[in-house]
């Protein structure tokens, strides 16, 4: 599909716009869009000792506490790789000893432009994590893999990138 018009924005926030465009359509008619344009997003999968650190988070918008593996927006001008250092150590206090990317995919392809880099990072043993309560992070542990999938069952992990994120990592 090309597109037939500019994209217009109808609605802007800080985070996100709200958008609208038209593109060709199979039959020759043009099809309406209305779609989310935002930032690029990082997931971190942090790995110590054969187990893999989650944040526990509250969730205002949603009424929830879940746990989270640490992540967040790119900010402008920022790559995938230096927003998975920040926000590895925005969230937790910790600095990887290494850090690759695992996989990048779109998480709601029908809805927004958002890109999800998902990477693996290891982290010294001996690191201590602290995290911040002004993002409504309340806790952070390393959990075994048995322990994540028990998570993803029970609901405690309730974002669907994260799980994504987890299940894939676990199934290599």
């Amino acid at each position: 599909m090309k597109p037939t018009t500019d994209k217009k924005i109808i609605y802007s926030t800080p985070r996100f716009e709200v958008c609208y465009q038209q593109f060709d359509g199979k039959d020759e008619k043009s099809k309406d869009f209305y779609f989310i344009d935002k930032p690029d997003a990082v997931s971190v999968i942090v790995l110590k000792a054969e187990k893999i650190g989650l944040i526990l988070t509250e969730r205002p918008i949603t009424k929830t506490i879940s746990w989270e593996v640490p992540g967040g927006r790119m900010d402008r001008g920022e790559t995938p790789l230096e927003t998975a250092k920040r926000e590895l150590l925005e969230e937790t206090g910790l600095t990887a000893t290494s850090l690759e990317l695992l996989t990048t995919f779109y998480p709601l392809p029908s809805v927004t432009t958002e890109k999800m880099h998902i990477y693996i990072c290891k982290v010294h043993p001996n690191q201590k994590f602290t995290f911040d309560k002004q993002e409504g992070i309340v806790d952070f542990r390393f959990f075994s893999s048995a322990e994540i999938k028990k998570l993803i069952h029970v609901r405690q992990i309730n974002c669907s990138i994260d799980g994504f994120a987890l299940l894939y990592f676990l199934s290599l």
